[in-house]
């Protein structure tokens, strides 16, 4: 399964972080490296990003590596959303929002967060 990739939303490309039912930090740390190899090819404030976090374990490593990834996102960012962000998981969002500055904007559902990243 490709756990980076571009999908097409009503015309609009959208770049899919797919983190969901990870359960080891190496599995994170292999994805975020990907996504930056992805992301970095990038022109300045083009990309939007969906990131799911559904199922995914979390640990301080996990979250100082979400932190310096999104950091690293920020010049490249469109508009960002999250879709699995519950719970003590919202609380590690708010967290990395905090030290990034960044807007990231939370969802419950797949579909909504795809709608509003296509507005953009």
């Amino acid at each position: 399964m490709e756990r980076v990739k571009y999908i097409d939303h009503t015309g609009k490309k959208v770049l899919l972080f797919d983190f969901s039912n990870c359960r080891q930090s190496n599995e994170v740390f292999e994805i975020i490296n990907k996504a930056k190899s992805v992301v970095g090819k990038e022109k300045t404030k083009t990309v939007r990003m969906l990131t799911d976090v559904s199922n995914t374990h979390y640990s301080v490593e996990v979250v100082q590596g979400f932190k310096e990834f999104s950091k690293f996102n920020s010049p490249f960012a469109l508009a960002s959303a999250i879709i699995g962000a519950k719970g003590v998981k919202k609380v590690f969002l708010d967290a990395v929002i905090k030290f990034t500055g960044r807007e990231i904007k939370s969802f419950d559902e797949k579909e909504e967060a795809l709608n509003w990243l296509s507005s953009f």
